[in-house]
């Protein structure tokens, strides 16, 4: 931090010296130096990287929805195509065992069970929604709060937890 500072006193004071020069060259006097006036700061966008990962299970719709709870302005999250083109909400393009534990086949026999360790475009959502991706808690995260029995959510259905909000000034950055 300290050399950014730095660098940007060094950029300033040279800003000042070349306009010295500059109109030095011209035969104007050269400019007063100013102090900066105070301008009106810009409002600061309070993300929640996927959901709040931090607080909660990752790209939960619990997590979504304690953030909206919590006042961000925009929700960051990811979203991935399925074998079947329904887009979901999911961060990694493979469903590993460290997030996302089997329970069940879709349908018996199913050639592709079991699905942990699957991409997600290879799966399709009925496939994928018998997951839990939320039974334990993230290494790295001693306050997520995991959400046993999440279900990697669709897309309209974050839309849908928005409207239920009613926060219509919430930003979505949505990663493709």
């Amino acid at each position: 931090m300290r050399k950014i500072l730095i660098i940007a006193a060094a950029a300033a004071l040279s800003t000042v010296l070349v306009g010295g020069v500059v109109a030095a060259a011209q035969g104007e006097p050269a400019p007063a130096a100013q102090t900066p006036r105070a301008t009106p700061l810009a409002p600061f966008d309070l993300q929640s990287h996927r959901g709040g990962r931090g607080e909660h299970t990752e790209e939960s719709l619990a997590a979504f929805a304690a953030s909206l709870e919590l006042g961000v302005s925009t929700l960051e999250l990811d979203t991935h195509l399925t074998a079947d083109d329904a887009i979901v909400v999911w961060h990694d393009d493979v469903l590993t065992a460290t997030k996302c534990r089997d329970r069940d086949a879709a349908f018996r026999g199913d050639p592709q069970f079991p699905y942990a360790g699957s991409r997600v475009r290879e799966l399709t959502l009925e496939q994928i929604q018998t997951l839990d991706c939320g039974y334990q808690q993230l290494p790295g995260y001693p306050e997520q709060q995991n959400v046993p029995g999440n279900i990697i959510a669709e897309l309209a259905d974050l839309f849908a937890l928005v409207d239920v909000y009613q926060a219509d000034t919430v930003q979505l950055n949505i990663e493709t």
